[in-house]
């Protein structure tokens, strides 16, 4: 699997896709959605622990409202 650097690397090319500038901005929305925080742990690194595939479901669960 990936490590949590190339994780974040990953992470932060998204929200570079999508326009999000600041980059702070789209880890915000990613806390906000997950955590129901503004702030949170280094991504890669959560995701490496949490998995790739489980990370994605409990985003799709964020934004479907059912993490509230």
């Amino acid at each position: 699997g990936l490590d949590a650097d190339a994780l974040q690397t990953m992470v932060f090319a998204v929200g570079k896709e999508h326009g999000f500038e600041p980059l702070r901005d789209w880890f915000k929305a990613l806390y906000e959605v997950l955590l129901g925080a503004s702030e949170g742990p280094r991504f890669g690194g959560f995701i490496a622990l949490y998995g790739v595939a489980e990370t994605l479901a409990l985003l799709d669960r964020g934004l479907a409202g059912e993490l509230v």
